[in-house]
């Protein structure tokens, strides 16, 4: 090429130059139309080199999660047959917990620890590093001898585990006093009067679920009858073949809230204070079965198919049980759950225990038939949904007049005035016998201000006697 050529090519690149670069600065920068794959990352599945050539979808919409400021979550349900072991945790130190100083601090008797000082160092120091307990810390104190009681039923892996996340909220617009989910208590009013009897109902419902591994085993019809799962592994192939799995709903609703209630009654209220028919039902399955069959019955990590087991056992049919279950969950929360078309009434189910269970008339138990009475109500016409409904109608408190006469006769035989805020008062039981209570109010002896607590009567239902009373303030 020659060198004068060379020169004029020199001189044309050299004034294209600034034009090129112009161009690619253009190209590079960022566009916003729907083919610019830069904008298409932001809202597509991430493109992948599988080879496989499977084609991801266009699009992967994550749903905005609506705000529930007044309720707190539901737990997940878990499948059947699902190990709910927490990951494990570690603990805090226990070394540097004083004992005697935690009692002093929150009225505990250290005969109240029932002999387990380990379990509880483990428990305070957990409850003393959680800041989600906050003012609560002394309710969940006074919770142990529930957890010492029952320790047959407990398994500390998991319970602490639950227990270091335990969490209070306060919810001022909450339509309920408290509420329960998945380690997550909801208060409306800390400084409500009936805060101790909303704080220890939530904090019983959290014993019971976190207590250990809920667990409701796989149940399958076989030759007519039913089989757990480990049942059905026992089996050859062939009766293997004969089973089917059962995936009906086997939950009462009212061993949840009726037994919650009464637990938290025995422990440490004294007066129930909601789900009073549901708690005298629950205080009649302990009457019938024990004081030690019904902890069992209620702690147990498998609290559903115990109860269907019993139903089972007393001579029900698997279609029978259903039926009952059904009219129970309907009997406890009637806004949630509809009425089978065959309703059976909950008076009907702990009489025919009673007669399957215990020796002698239901008719001529006096303490049994004051439990039923409550189940009805004042005036209620429950009882006429009964089989047993022509021996119940001269025992109900049919009418106000006749209760009134019952508390007379009660009031009579104690010392001081007060008045019930609930009636008539719920049956649990205590220390092996029978008590009724509810919330009260009672004038100050010295001041004659107006006290609010509660009030129990230990009865002789055979005569209408007063065994013994007491007044309980709350915590």
């Amino acid at each position: 090429m020659k060198k004068t050529n060379r020169i004029v090519l020199i001189a044309v690149i050299a004034a294209l130059l600034p034009l090129a670069l112009f161009l690619c600065a253009c190209s590079g920068s960022v566009q916003t139309s729907d083919n610019d794959p830069t904008d298409r990352a932001l809202t597509h599945a991430p493109e992948t080199d599988d080879p496989s050539g499977s084609e991801e979808p266009g699009f992967t919409e994550t749903p905005v999660p609506t705000e529930e400021p007044f309720t707190t979550p539901e737990p997940t349900e878990l499948p059947t047959d699902i190990d709910e072991t927490p990951e494990p945790t570690e603990e805090p130190p226990i070394d540097q917990i004083d004992i005697d100083a935690i009692l002093k601090e929150h009225g505990i008797d250290k005969e109240e620890l029932r002999g387990e000082e380990v379990l509880f160092r483990r428990f305070a120091a957990i409850v003393e590093n959680n800041a989600g307990i906050a003012d609560f810390k002394h309710y969940v104190y006074k919770l142990f001898p529930v957890i010492a009681d029952n320790a047959d039923n407990l398994d500390s892996s998991i319970f602490l585990v639950h227990l270091a996340r335990l969490t209070f909220e306060i919810y001022p617009d909450l339509p309920v006093d408290g509420t329960y989910a998945d380690t997550v208590i909801g208060i409306r009013d800390p400084q409500a009067s009936n805060i101790s009897y909303t704080v220890y109902h939530e904090l019983m419902h959290f014993v019971d679920e976190k207590l250990n591994a809920n667990y409701t085993p796989s149940l399958y019809r076989y030759r007519g009858g039913i089989i757990t799962g480990e049942e059905y592994e026992q089996l050859s192939e062939d009766d293997q073949h004969k089973c089917k799995l059962i995936w009906d709903d086997i939950s009462s609703a009212v061993i949840e809230e009726g037994g919650t209630e009464l637990m938290a009654a025995k422990y440490f209220t004294k007066g129930p204070s909601e789900y009073i028919a549901q708690t005298a039902f629950a205080a009649g399955l302990e009457y019938i079965l024990g004081s030690d069959q019904f902890a069992q019955l209620y702690f147990s990590g498998s609290s559903d198919w115990l109860f269907l087991k019993l139903l089972l056992d007393s001579g029900n049919d698997y279609d029978s049980c259903l039926n009952i279950l059904a009219s129970l969950r309907h009997f406890t929360n009637p806004l949630k759950y509809a009425e089978p078309d065959d309703p059976v009434a909950p008076e009907d189910i702990l009489i025919d225990l009673y007669e399957q269970k215990l020796d002698g008339s239901w008719t001529e138990d006096n303490a049994f038939l004051y439990i039923l009475k409550v189940i009805n109500g004042i005036g209620g016409n429950g009882w006429r949904r009964s089989k047993y409904a022509s021996a119940l109608e001269p025992i109900e408190f049919r009418t106000p007049a006749q209760y009134t006469l019952f508390e007379e006769q009660l009031k009579a035989q104690i010392s001081f005035d007060f008045d019930w805020k609930l009636t008539p008062p719920c049956p649990f039981m205590m220390n092996g016998a029978l008590y009724i209570g509810a919330p009260a109010s009672w004038a100050d002896a010295a001041n004659h201000r107006k006290v609010s607590g509660a009030v129990i009567v230990r009865c002789n239902f055979d005569t209408n006697t007063v065994v013994s009373f007491q007044r309980i303030l709350p915590d």
